[in-house]
């Protein structure tokens, strides 16, 4: 048998470092992180058009009328219509009060209109079904008087998970 000398163990201890030194390296982990940032979409109000007609167009005591109007969505998301609102507004106040024309309660949308918008939609006509009327005794200085209508729609998001 050979005899080892402290050349050779000192060989051998070298490699056993080196080997062992190499089986530790390979097996070390490696990590990273990273992060994202985001926000909530911006909401936009639902766009209601300049022109609203109403449907017949001059009002006389007891008349009942359609209003007819457009909406889009600007939003990323699709919309389901809440509500409708009426702001109306006598031209004189003074010779007929603006509470002679009033919203009729429980008027509704028509069937065949849409009440769900998609997103960032293009634009739909609603028309409100006998949504305003002249009241029975409607002050004699209505007669030829003008009236501001405004157009307010309330709308919640419909999207859903899929």
């Amino acid at each position: 048998m050979r005899k080892f000398t402290k050349r050779s163990a000192a060989l051998v201890t070298a490699g056993v470092i080196v080997a062992t030194g190499g089986a530790a390296w390979a097996v070390w982990g490696v990590t990273g992180t990273g992060s994202v940032a985001a926000s909530g979409a911006t909401i936009s109000p639902l766009v209601v058009g300049q022109t609203i007609t109403l449907t017949p167009t001059a009002f006389f005591p007891g008349s009942k009328h359609n209003i007819a109007f457009t909406v889009s969505n600007p939003n990323p998301f699709p919309v389901d219509i809440s509500g409708i609102s009426l702001t109306i507004t006598s031209n004189d106040t003074n010779a007929c009060a603006s509470n002679n024309v009033v919203q009729v309660p429980g008027a509704e949308p028509s069937a065949t209109s849409d009440i769900s918008l998609d997103a960032n939609s293009g634009t739909h006509t609603i028309t409100y079904v006998q949504a305003v009327r002249m009241i029975a005794n409607a002050a004699p200085g209505c007669a030829g008087n003008g009236f501001q209508i405004g157009v307010q729609v309330a709308a919640n998001s419909a999207a859903v998970d899929d």
